[in-house]
């Protein structure tokens, strides 16, 4: 009888896939992000570094303490909210509501307020170092205890009965800025500019002036 044929070959293990890539080293999502709400305590959770926070609302938060330095709040909702002694540097609250918001202590060197509303805000002892407020509606806010305030920027803003005291605001500048009501009280403002002021004598911008001149 004829030989049966010999059985095929054993067919080739199939490829192996290959291993996965690893992974970018991304950090991990910040858990404090989970808590960004209106009312929010972020009380043993401090750190926002970075963090994104166009357009949130955190109405009455409290963020005391916190690092929230280069945190972006553009659009954001702080009425209210306390950032008292913060870390904010670099930050932006740019045409953010922070009606009544308490930044004592906080700094917010480097930090961005154009076109924000800080009406009856308290910012004894910040530190605004750079801190651009331009365009902002800071009426009735407390501008107390400012010794490190070089070069802070009040371009066009509207600082309507501000009370500003004890502070040193070297080279700041308030072109154009509305400033009547304000009231000044042991001042430094050596090389601040006031370009576009009133007239002397015409408004309290003019005594604002005067104290330049006699701490200069």
């Amino acid at each position: 009888l004829p030989r049966p044929p010999p059985p095929p070959p054993p067919s080739p293990p199939p490829p192996t896939a290959p291993p996965p890539l690893s992974p970018p080293n991304v950090p991990p999502p910040n858990p404090c992000l989970l808590l960004v709400r209106p009312g929010a305590v972020f009380q043993r959770c401090l750190n926002l570094r970075n963090a994104n926070l166009t357009a949130v609302s955190l109405e009455r938060a409290v963020m005391e303490n916190m690092d929230l330095s280069f945190a972006d709040f553009s659009h954001a909702n702080l009425k209210s909210a306390s950032l008292h002694g913060a870390t904010c540097v670099g930050s932006t609250f740019d045409r953010a509501v922070l009606f009544d918001v308490d930044l004592g202590g906080a700094d917010l060197s480097d930090a961005r307020f154009a076109n924000a509303i800080l009406r009856e805000a308290t910012l004894g002892g910040a530190v605004v170092a750079r801190t651009v407020f331009d365009g902002a509606d800071m009426r009735g806010a407390m501008l107390s205890a400012l010794w490190q305030g070089a070069l802070a920027s009040f371009v066009h803003a509207d600082l309507t009965d501000v009370s500003i005291s004890n502070a040193a605001l070297h080279g700041a500048k308030f072109v154009n800025a509305s400033m009547g009501g304000v009231q000044i009280d042991d001042v430094s403002l050596r090389g601040a500019d006031f370009r576009g002021a009133p007239p002397e004598g015409t408004s309290p911008c003019s005594r604002l002036a005067k104290s330049r001149r006699a701490t200069s």
